[in-house]
């Protein structure tokens, strides 16, 4: 009977190992997926960043000395 209370125990504490070791590899495979979900809103976010930045660049045409003067002279004239 001894013998047997010591076997059970052996598995007992065999089993614990192995639901530890299958603790540890989920939480470890959890961590993976998480951190690859992560990488890939990141991805997405910068794609989307350079899609709106694309959208919504503004080009500038430049003015000649003129023209500016003449917008300057209106403006003046308008607030007096």
């Amino acid at each position: 009977m001894n013998n047997k209370n010591v076997l059970n125990e052996s598995l007992s504490y065999e089993e614990q190992q192995l639901q530890m070791i299958l603790l540890q590899e989920m939480q470890r495979q959890s961590l993976l997926a998480e951190r690859e979900l992560r990488k890939q809103q990141d991805q997405e976010y910068l794609d989307a960043s350079k899609q709106d930045a694309l959208k919504n660049k503004i080009e500038f045409n430049e003015i000649s000395i003129e023209e500016m003067r003449e917008k300057r002279l209106k403006r003046f004239c308008a607030s007096e």
